[in-house]
């Protein structure tokens, strides 16, 4: 078993969420990594969201490889974390790493959100 970090808030542009969630259903070693960025955000907070957040507990590993590798070693971590865990190798892993930014292990999500000028989306 893989040492567990957290909570890390991240957050990801719409277009990348949408394009990526099977790298969270590698990363995650549980069953829900697909659904793991479900906050709204926006910069002015109405809808519709420009942006999705989540605080989430990490393995190590996986928190290293989001913020130290470069894009052609994070694709070789997924594709041996898939393997791993018998998943599908993902796809969109470049669009991912670059969109993803990551707060430190942690750091309440709400500041982190502030400080890349999102607000929650309110509900209608």
């Amino acid at each position: 078993m893989q040492p567990i970090i957290g909570p890390v808030p991240m957050i990801l542009p719409e277009s990348v969420k949408n394009n990526s969630a099977e790298i969270f259903h590698v990363l995650d070693p549980d069953a829900g990594g697909a659904q793991t960025f479900s906050v709204a955000l926006s910069p002015s907070g109405a809808a519709n969201a420009t942006h999705w957040g989540c605080s989430t507990y990490l393995e190590q590993r996986t928190y290293d490889a989001l913020t130290t590798m470069n894009t052609t070693q994070f694709k070789a971590y997924c594709d041996q974390i898939a393997a791993e865990r018998g998943r599908v190798t993902p796809n969109n892993v470049t669009a991912f790493k670059n969109g993803v930014v990551i707060g430190q292990v942690g750091e309440w999500f709400w500041d982190f959100a502030k400080a890349q000028g999102l607000k929650p989306v309110q509900s209608a």
